[in-house]
């Protein structure tokens, strides 16, 4: 049987424009004859919009033709248009955005950009191990969000994939160790580090030592990830960092939470704890998490700042609570002020608007030194 060939179709804008060129006529002429805009006019000739009966009417008059005529010439464009085959490249292109933000992998580098679709195609199922792409993401690992049972979106698992690739990539002489001693000796360490935000560069080499990976890849859009925590096996635990907001008190707490799940070994080969809006107003409420993230949030708080010498504090001062108070309760306890407005905010203790002066930005300071992928830097793998 042969096939039928569909003649390329034309719209009916093509016909208006026609109109106007043999009448030495404007957009703006027609519009007034018509009755309508000139951005109605303009729909018509671009053909964002179709000729409807009344439509067929005006222009009919315009012309001094008949209304039939144009909606004839509008129901043979729709008629072409939905016998022409399917363009395949189209459809391919939007499986692969369905599937993964790709605009956004290529503007970081993740993807090479390209029009070759066949190319495109591979280099995304190599990114996220797949045979085949379709319209949900999986991934390698169980990932668990601290917010809601929901699914995670393509942008969340992409930004994990990244980040599980780059930890891979990352070669530590030490094996990870759990014992008690282990860590009483990692928080020392760290606590020595809460006074000055610039101390915030020696992280990563301090969760070297006890066989932590650390590193920081920039969030994707829309995503909303503060960390990540998950084991490439047993001995080999990592902890990422988005830096979605560069504030000190932001990436301590963050921090902190996500080495409290390596600590409980929340999560196992195979599994992530991917944390969401963690600090801030859109921060869910401790007591409506589930009972490993209200653990870890109890952790990095108590961490942070003694929780009796704040409750003290608070008993103290519960009337008035000044800047100049926050400043020296933290340079007794040996913290940050910014760490201290952080926590107080999050116990609700002070508005969201008091100390922001003393949240100072912290991005420089750990990028100079941790594996960092984003604000313009590209890894390569």
């Amino acid at each position: 049987m042969t096939k039928n060939i569909v003649a390329e179709p034309f719209p009916p804008g093509e016909f208006i424009q026609d109109e106007l060129e043999a009448r030495n006529w404007k957009q703006v002429d027609l519009a007034k004859i018509m009755g309508v805009t000139n951005k109605v006019v303009n729909q018509l000739v671009q053909n964002k919009i179709r000729v409807t009966t009344k439509r067929a009417q005006q222009l009919a008059v315009a012309f001094s033709s008949k209304p039939e005529e144009w909606l004839k010439l509008q129901m043979l464009y729709d008629l072409a248009i939905s016998q022409l085959p399917p363009d395949e490249k189209g459809e391919r292109k939007s499986r692969l955005w369905r599937f993964a933000p790709v605009s956004d992998m290529m503007k970081r580098g993740w993807l090479a950009e390209t029009e070759n679709i066949d190319f495109l195609e591979a280099q995304v199922k190599q990114f996220f191990g797949n045979k085949d792409v379709s319209t949900s993401t999986p991934v390698p690992f169980a990932a668990r969000k601290s917010t809601d049972g929901t699914e995670l979106t393509k942008e969340q698992k992409t930004w994990f994939q990244r980040s599980f690739h780059l930890a891979k990539s990352m070669h530590i002489d030490t094996a990870y160790s759990r014992g008690q001693t282990t860590w009483n000796s990692l928080f020392e360490d760290l606590s020595n580090l809460l006074c000055e935000p610039e101390e915030i560069r020696h992280i990563p080499n301090v969760l070297m030592k006890y066989g932590i990976r650390f590193l920081v890849v920039e969030h994707l859009p829309g995503s909303k990830i503060d960390g990540i925590s998950f084991w490439l096996n047993k001995r080999a635990p990592v902890v990422v960092l988005s830096l979605r907001y560069n504030r000190i008190d932001w990436f301590w707490f963050t921090l902190c939470h996500e080495l409290a799940h390596i600590y409980y070994g929340d999560g196992k080969v195979g599994e992530v704890n991917l944390d969401v809006e963690l600090v801030g107003r859109g921060a869910q409420a401790t007591k409506d998490k589930n009972n490993e993230e209200q653990r870890a949030d109890e952790f990095a708080g108590n961490f942070l700042v003694d929780p009796n010498s704040l409750e003290d504090f608070c008993l103290r001062k519960r009337r008035i609570m000044s800047n100049a108070d926050i400043v020296n309760f933290a340079r007794r306890i040996e913290v940050h002020p910014g760490i201290v407005v952080g926590q107080l905010q999050h116990k609700n203790k002070i508005s969201w608007s008091q100390g922001r002066q003393m949240l100072v930005k912290i991005r420089n300071f750990i990028t100079e030194t941790a594996l960092t992928d984003g604000w313009g830097q590209i890894l390569t793998i």
